[in-house]
């Protein structure tokens, strides 16, 4: 298969161009402040994906000494932090992409339906509410030791039908020094992390 831009002369700018996916962001009347365009804002999700990217953004910007400091910004002392909260802002970035993609595909399969609006926290730990049932289900079947069957070490809520539901941690994105699991992690991934 030939290609297009072999076929034309050097000097001959081509027609044809990749079509880059854009991420719209709302637009605002600058005069009343009225929203005239919600762009992809309707994306469920996006928002508060918007809100942190420009938080890190922020962030960065007032370490690396571009935005003066103020109050709320915390500023690192460590610059591996600082490192890794812009591998952070980037992939968060990216999922913007991802994220509309799920929501508004380019390519369109009729069987497929869109999965319904939710709140996303992309900074808390991962986690799920089950019901009081069947956690104490798993707590029983559970044959780690670090595993606690108190149900007061667990949060608890209420849900909208009276009943008690639990909140069940499936990766926490924080390093716990007090928890074995992380401290037996990071000696086996020692050498890897060093490098």
């Amino acid at each position: 298969m030939a290609d297009q831009t072999a076929l034309e002369p050097s000097h001959h700018k081509s027609n044809y161009t990749k079509k880059k996916p854009i991420i719209a962001r709302p637009k605002y009347d600058k005069k009343t402040g009225e929203l005239i365009d919600i762009g992809d804002g309707d994306i469920p999700g996006m928002q508060q994906m918007w809100e942190w990217i420009d938080h890190l953004e922020h962030v960065v910007a007032v370490n690396e000494g571009k935005v003066p400091p103020d109050e709320a910004t915390t500023i690192l002392d460590n610059g591996y932090r600082l490192y890794q909260l812009k591998h952070w802002l980037i992939d968060l970035r990216r999922h913007q992409y991802y994220l509309k993609d799920a929501y508004k595909p380019t390519l369109h399969f009729q069987a497929i339906d869109h999965p319904k609006a939710a709140f996303y926290n992309w900074t808390c730990d991962s986690f799920y509410w089950m019901p009081l049932d069947k956690w104490q289900e798993r707590v029983d079947k559970a044959l780690l030791s670090s595993i606690s069957k108190k149900l007061e070490d667990y949060e608890t809520r209420i849900n909208e039908k009276g009943e008690t539901e639990v909140k069940w941690v499936v990766r926490r994105h924080t390093f716990d020094w007090e928890n074995p699991a992380h401290i037996k992690a990071l000696i086996n991934y020692y050498d890897a992390l060093y490098d």
